[in-house]
This record gives structure tokens, C-alpha cells and sequence, in this order.
């Protein structure tokens, strides 16, 4: 029988030398292999009874051909197989691993993986809570200290960023998952090119904007649907903060390569600093000087170049593998970058076009409705962002699963776990949500007026809140797989339903409250074909 196999393989770009040993009559082989798939013995590249029964049936026909008196192959003997039957070997493992047998890499525990998905998404909630929580404190500032009429100004012009902000999420997840491949193979220049050809994308992208902003204002948000006056109001805070276009998709990418890594403080950190620096900002700017709607802009584009400055010198200092180092991409990397970039650049503009329908939307409406509807949008958007770190772990683990070749069952238990994580949380930010604008609506805005109209577009954000962080972890997911195609048209197909809704709905006169439900609908379309695909 088979007695000794050698062979080297490399995972991650460390070689593991393979080698075992067995004796004795076929009927001992079930418990060998057994033994060596548990991984209590060495470690292994046989992987189940087709490799076993290829080796044996290699063997035989070597014995049969050999000339008289020698014998390669034989059950005393400890001479290796031929590259051959290696060979061979190894497309065995492929088709049983394909038929999930046990897999190479021991999946961890669920204890282990919930725990690893809660230290990493624990952390990481600061990077994806950067532009929401500015929104959020320059309407909170604004609601406290302003007046009604600069905080409905506040709307045109966060329908813009937020625009922005989603188009270029594109840049996200290309980031995560070229570096995350890139590390899981012990390959940092690599990792570096790709973090720099990001950089590059990121960097013209936001200058390009921001010449845009700082020039156009007053076009652009008139683009919007917006009141005339809301726009003349609002347009010295979009040049002001036009200029930090850059640093947001910088931010973006610094951070996404940060969390490829599973390194998810140094964004906190960062991040966390220029949201106090923002806060205190607003303070003093609104209330000292009497800046309005002007000083939020002034704090808000300070905290963001902060936050770059920051995250630059702690994450990429040069005690950290992968630095910022001029490294030109290679030819590969762009063409790479294009196949993967169309689908998802689609899937962002999509969801940018659905969110900016729906804001000009609520633009539209008479100043108590637009402020009502600001106010919520800036929790509802917070909240809602607190769910995505579960769709980066999505992307960084279940690639992670796929390099290491774990197997089919390995992943699905870890998607079964997150889904569950998302929907844990989702139910816990709803209810959250509800108490805030129905108990405490003077926690953001302080004139009276705006209550029972926040208190009316509760039910619908509640909603569309628990279907959020599922999405976004299905979402993940196929990012993941690869499959882009089919993600871009569940959100093409999500935007449009999400645009007749809310064309019905105005031609109708409906209020504030009668648009929420089409963030409901524009969730639950996503969910639903993001669930049909992926169990077939």
C-alpha cells in the first residue's frame, strides 16, 4: 500500500513540507485519513479517498510496467511518488474540496469567528461614521443654535456630499479586496502598488469635484430640485466644504486599506479626533462668532484634512508594513482595476441617483417638511452607517475563507453568523431611532413645529433600518464572490422602483412622511434579489 508521500505547498506564501506514511491492509485507511484531515497528525495535501485510491491505482500500474526486478512502487518500499501522480494528487484535492470534504485550513469556532467580526467591526464603525457623523453634528449645531431657515439650507447641500460619498464607494471596496488579497498572499509591494493606484483614482477624482463645488455652487444645487432660496442660502457652505472633496475619497481609500489589514484603531482614532475637533469647531464658530450655516463648513472641512493628516502618520508610518511609497501601478493593476471598477462604479452611481431622487424630493417641500426631514436623515444616515463595518468584515473575512481554501461550509457559516450579527443590530438601531424622534425630538431640533412631523416619518425610518444592515451584509458578500454584475442590477433595478414610488407620491402631494416608505421599498427589492441569488 501507499508508505510515503512527499510533496511542498505553498498558502499565503509560506511553503508547509507535507509528508505521511501508511501501512497495513486497505482496511486501515478510512481511520488514517481520518487522523490526517483532523489535523492531529502532519500536516497533509491528501485530502479524502480520491487521492488515496489515485496514489494506489498509480502504484499498481507502475508495478505492473516495471521490468523484472525492480520494483518502484510497493507497499515496503519508501520511495516517493512521481510528479505524475502528484499531480494528479492535487487535481484530486480540487474535485473533494469541491464536494466540500474537509478542508486544508481548520475553520475557527463560531465563538471565535463572532468574536473576530466584533473586534474588527467594533472599530472600524469610526471610519464608516466620518462624513455621516459630520452631517450629523453640523445639524445637530444648527438645530440648537441657528435658525429654522439654515438648518432646511443644510439639506441641497448634504444631498450633494452624500451623492458624492456614495459614487465613490467604488473606491472602498476595490481597495479592501485588492489589498486584502494582496496581504493574504504575504505579497506588501503589491499590497502598496494597489494602495497607490487607489490613491491616484481617489485623489483626481476629489480635485475634480472640488473645482466643481467651489466654482459652480449655485448650479449644483439647483441640480438638486431645491427652493431658490435654500440655494442662495446654502451655497457660501458648499464652497467652503467643496474643498475637502479630496480629502473625503482619500480618507476613503486610507481607511479601506487600513481595514484590509484588520488594523481598525488607527482609523478610530483618527477619526474620533476630527469629529471632536468638528464639534468644538461648531461650537465656537456658531455660537461665539455667529458663522451659521458658514461655520459648520469651516469645522467640518478642518476635521476632515485632520483626519487624513492623522491617519497618514499613525496607519502608514514607517514601522508599518505597508506604507505610502511612490510605487506606479503596474499595467496589470489598471486593467484589473477597470474590469472590477465598472460594475461596482454602476452600483454606486445607482445608489447615489436613488438617495439624491429621494432628497430632492423632500427639497421640494414647504421649509418645515425640508427641516423635519433633515433632521431625521442626519440620524437615520448615522444609524444606518453603524451596520457597515459587517458588510467590510463580510468582504475581509469570507475572502480571507476563500484564499485559505477553507471550504464551502466554513463560508457560509461565517455569512449565516454576520447576517445574524446585522439583523441583531438592525432591530437594536430601530428601536433607538423610534425612541429618539417620538420620546425626545427636542434632543435635535428646538423648535416645536418640526415634532409631529419627525414623529410621523419614525415608523418608515424604524423600518427601512432593520432591512439595512442585512442588505449591506448580503451586499458584502457578493462583492466578496465577485459577483458585481448581479449587484449592480439588483441596485439599478432598487433605484428605479425607489424613483416611480416617489414620482407617484409627488404627483399625488403626499407630505414628508408619505416619501420614507420608499427607503423601505428600495431596501427591501435589494434584499429580496440579493437572497434569490445567492441561494441558488
Amino acid at each position: 500500500m501507499l508508505e510515503c508521500f512527499c510533496a511542498a505547498e505553498g498558502f499565503g506564501g509560506v511553503q508547509q513540507q507535507t509528508c505521511c506514511r501508511v501501512a497495513g491492509s486497505t482496511s486501515r485507511l478510512p481511520a488514517v485519513v481520518k487522523t490526517l484531515a483532523s489535523g492531529k497528525g502532519p500536516p497533509v495535501v491528501l485530502t479524502g479517498w480520491v487521492a488515496a485510491l489515485l496514489a494506489l491505482r498509480r502504484g499498481s500500474q507502475r508495478r505492473d510496467r516495471a521490468p523484472r526486478g525492480r520494483q518502484p512502487f510497493s507497499s515496503h518500499s519508501s520511495s516517493c511518488l512521481p510528479r505524475v501522480t502528484l499531480v494528479k494528487l492535487a487535481l484530486a484535492r480540487a474535485a473533494v474540496d469541491s464536494l466540500d470534504a474537509p478542508a486544508l485550513a481548520v475553520a475557527p469556532s463560531n465563538v471565535e469567528r463572532v468574536r473576530a467580526v466584533l473586534q474588527f467591526a467594533g472599530p472600524a464603525l469610526a471610519a464608516c461614521l466620518a462624513d455621516p457623523a459630520m452631517g450629523l453634528v453640523d445639524a445637530w449645531c444648527l438645530g440648537q443654535s441657528a435658525s429654522t431657515l439654515e438648518l432646511a439650507a443644510l439639506g441641497p447641500n448634504l444631498t450633494v456630499f452624500n451623492f458624492i460619498t456614495y459614487s465613490c464607494f467604488f473606491l472602498s471596496a476595490i481597495t479592501t479586496l485588492k489589498v486584502t488579497s494582496a496581504i493574504s498572499e504575504n505579497d506588501a509591494d503589491t499590497a502598496e502598488r494597489n494602495l497607490c493606484g487607489s490613491l491616484l483614482v481617489a485623489a483626481c477624482l476629489g480635485g475634480l469635484m472640488a473645482v466643481i463645488l467651489v466654482t459652480k455652487p449655485l448650479a449644483v444645487l439647483a441640480a438638486t430640485g431645491a427652493r431658490w432660496d435654500l440655494c442662495t442660502l446654502g451655497s457660501s457652505y458648499m464652497q467652503v466644504r467643496g474643498l475637502a472633496a479630496p480629502a473625503v475619497l482619500i480618507a476613503l481609500v486610507l481607511n479601506s486599506g487600513l481595514l484590509a489589514q484588520k488594523d481598525t484603531t488607527t482609523p478610530f482614532k483618527a477619526i474620533a479626533l476630527s469629529i471632536v475637533f468638528n464639534v468644538i469647531g461648531d461650537i465656537v464658530l456658531i455660537r461665539v462668532f455667529n458663522l451659521g450655516l458658514l461655520g459648520t463648513a469651516i469645522a467640518t472641512t478642518a476635521g476632515v484634512w485632520l483626519s487624513v493628516v492623522c491617519t497618514v502618520c499613525l496607519g502608514y508610518g514607517p514601522h508599518r508594513r505597508v506604507r505610502i511609497r511612490w510605487r506606479p501601478p503596474r499595467g496589470e493593476f489598471w486593467s484589473s482595476f477597470c474590469s472590477a471598477a465598472a460594475p461596482l462604479m454602476l452600483f454606486s452611481a445607482t445608489t447615489s441617483f436613488g438617495w439624491a431622487v429621494f432628497q430632492a424630493s423632500a427639497t421640494t417641500l414647504d421649509v418645515l417638511s425640508c427641516a423635519a426631514h433633515q433632521a431625521v436623515w442626519a440620524v437615520w444616515c448615522v444609524l444606518t452607517m453603524v451596520t457597515y463595518p459587517l458588510s467590510q468584515a463580510a468582504q475581509v473575512f469570507l475572502t480571507e475563507d476563500l484564499s485559505l481554501r477553507r471550504g464551502r461550509r466554513s463560508a457560509l457559516r461565517l455569512v449565516r453568523l454576520i447576517l445574524g450579527l446585522a439583523l441583531t443590530w438592525g432591530c437594536a438601531l430601530a428601536l433607538i431611532c423610534g425612541a429618539l424622534l417620538t420620546v425626545v425630538p427636542s434632543a435635535l431640533v428646538r423648535d416645536a413645529q418640526l415634532w409631529p412631523l419627525m414623529q410621523a416619518i419614525a415608523p418608515h425610518a424604524c423600518m427601512s433600518l432593520v432591512l439595512a444592515g442585512s442588505v449591506q451584509v448580503l451586499e458584502g458578500v457578493m462583492m466578496a464572490i465577485g459577483d458585481t454584475r448581479c449587484l449592480a442590477a439588483a441596485q439599478l433595478c432598487s433605484t428605479v422602483v425607489m424613483a416611480c414610488f416617489l414620482r407617484i407620491a409627488m404627483k399625488r402631494g403626499s407630505g414628508i412622511a408619505d416619501l420614507w416608505p420608499a427607503v423601505t421599498l428600495f431596501y427591501g427589492v435589494r434584499a429580496l434579489m440579493h437572497t434569490l441569488r445567492l441561494s441558488v
